[in-house]
């Protein structure tokens, strides 16, 4: 990776966020990694955090990340931090089993942007080891990734990181683990908006303090909360904040943070705009058909495409534009097929890559990646085919963009066609006179005999970086059903030791259950995470 794009790293957002399902009405869902999944009658037998999909409290733990509109007030206080329905339990056995509707709670994944509003963001923080192998989870904290450019969609990612993940209780003594989850904030027209953490806001929840005690867990000293925006993030506990919380419903806990949200000055041309997208279709369309999502067959070949175009009136010096194609977990470089030719039938392998510990992956077609620019395009010898193969790893810098001035925006207006759907879901095409530039690469779906039964899900993220302080993201999925006979039968998991989960937390107020699509059960997010990769460049 060049220096240059690893200090943009310390700055930039490297996340999955399904910013298209959050800017255009579908159920936005980005959360990581992909893993073993629990119910609440048969948890883990091992130290691991919010993977169990009938919570019922809060539903599928794995969208552990929700957001409250709370106006122009700033209240931060355990009673709205539980929301309309607290469902408080003194402790899990002698107290009756409060539970509420899941659907009733003022907690969304997806809020609406208000100039000077102020927003609540809870996580849920649960270790769900069976409470019957007394297994404690070390050194345990979180962190929050805040989108820092002006935008129509906010990107608000949460984070659980723990030393000894795994641990059981037959000597396994387990290693680092992270997962996160994400929530938005999306303007409601065409203003932009940006949210910044309101410095002591932090708090915590749980048996210990309760949201109706008027108490709650901060962060001080060494452990400030000014650390969560960090890549050290902030520690977390049970009774104290030591890093250490035990397996079992009892000891979950709820953390809260505010942001406030500001807009745009429309009359400020200084500050750098433009749309960063990245959609897909399926390969050999003629024209349109592009989509933030896009439902493939085994076999079928994809064609993505990231683009930026400049709608601001400054110029964009050198932006860098890179896809995580190469660093997920969803993809692996295809040495056998013909790139020039992805309908090759050379047979595509499907080693591990080294990674990755996904089992399914999209197989990127060696030599597939174009770049279209204004010296790039059909009427100037069509598009540039990149050589390096691995420019979504290190990332490509692209010549700066000029300005898109009053004459080139009122063409736009002028050739915007309100009627396709592409150019609706990229908010990218109705300005298509502005200056842009394009990368395009094909990708295959594995063959239904290496996917599994159902339903396989591949999400990615693509980012542009044009200042310290401004940088986008934009995500494309790819939706694959699989019928066939041949397909990868799955194992039905099994009780742990006729473990069970009893209880339910004291603080564990009922919220919607988190928009995580089914479909996404079988899936293979590719999602890279803000924090770790923080943690990764400092430890360089």
């Amino acid at each position: 990776m060049s220096n240059l794009t690893k200090s943009k790293i310390s700055v930039a957002a490297i996340t999955v966020a399904v910013i298209g399902t959050a800017l255009f009405g579908a159920s936005a869902n980005a959360w990581g990694p992909t893993r073993d999944t629990y119910t609440w009658q048969v948890p883990s037998d091992h130290v691991t955090f919010n993977s169990i999909t009938d919570d019922k409290y809060w539903g599928d733990e794995r969208g552990f990340t929700v957001i409250k509109d709370l106006g122009t007030d700033l209240t931060n206080d355990g009673k709205t931090a539980a929301g309309k329905i607290t469902g408080e339990i003194g402790t899990n056995a002698n107290t009756p089993n409060v539970v509420a509707s899941k659907s009733d709670s003022d907690f969304k994944e997806v809020e609406t942007a208000h100039d000077g509003h102020y927003y609540m963001i809870k996580m849920l923080v649960h270790n769900n080891a069976s409470s019957n192998l007394n297994l404690t989870a070390k050194d345990t904290n979180i962190g929050a990734y805040i989108d820092k450019a002006y935008s129509k969609a906010i990107t608000i990612q949460t984070d659980i990181n723990a030393s000894n993940c795994g641990a059981n209780t037959k000597g396994n003594k387990g290693s680092e683990c992270w997962f996160w989850d994400e929530a938005y904030i999306k303007s409601a027209d065409d203003d932009q908006y940006k949210a910044e953490y309101v410095k002591d806001s932090l708090r915590y929840y749980n048996n210990v303090k309760l949201f109706s005690s008027g108490d709650s867990f901060t962060f001080t000293g060494d452990n400030d909360d000014s650390n969560l925006l960090k890549s050290q993030g902030v520690k977390i506990g049970y009774d104290k904040m030591d890093g250490n919380i035990p397996g079992c419903s009892q000891y979950m806990g709820f953390a809260t943070f505010i942001v406030k949200v500001s807009k745009k000055d429309s009359t400020d041309t200084n500050q750098p705009n433009y749309i960063f997208y990245k959609r897909s279709r399926i390969y050999g369309t003629e024209s349109g058909g592009w989509s933030t999502q896009t439902v493939a067959k085994p076999g079928d070949t994809i064609e993505f495409q990231i683009g930026l175009r400049n709608i601001g009136k400054t110029t964009l010096t050198n932006p860098i534009l890179q896809d995580t194609m190469g660093r997920t977990v969803a993809f692996k470089l295809d040495s056998n097929r013909n790139g020039n030719d992805p309908e090759s039938t050379d047979k595509a392998s499907y080693q591990e890559p080294s990674n990755s510990g996904a089992q399914y992956h999209l197989v990127y077609n060696t030599g597939s990646s174009k770049f279209q620019s204004a010296n790039h395009n059909s009427a100037n010898g069509g598009a540039l085919t990149l050589t390096n193969d691995n420019w979504g790893n290190e990332g490509i810098k692209v010549s700066s963009l000029a300005p898109c001035t009053d004459e080139l925006m009122e063409q736009s207006k002028k050739n915007e066609q309100s009627g396709d759907e592409g150019r609706s879901l990229s908010g990218a095409d109705k300005y298509s006179a502005c200056p842009n530039v394009a990368i395009n690469y094909t990708m295959t779906v594995p063959s239904a005999d290496k996917l599994p039964c159902g339903t396989v899900t591949y999400e990615n993220v693509a980012l542009a970086y044009t200042s310290e302080n401004d940088n986008k993201l934009s995500t494309s999925r790819v939706t694959v059903q699989n019928d066939d006979e041949h397909c990868i039968k799955q194992d039905t998991p099994t009780p742990t030791n006729g473990a069970s989960q009893p209880g339910a937390p004291t603080a564990g107020t009922t919220l919607a259950k988190a928009a995580v699509a089914s479909t996404v059960a079988l899936g293979v997010c590719a999602v890279i995470l803000v924090r770790f990769l923080l943690k990764r460049k400092e430890s360089k």
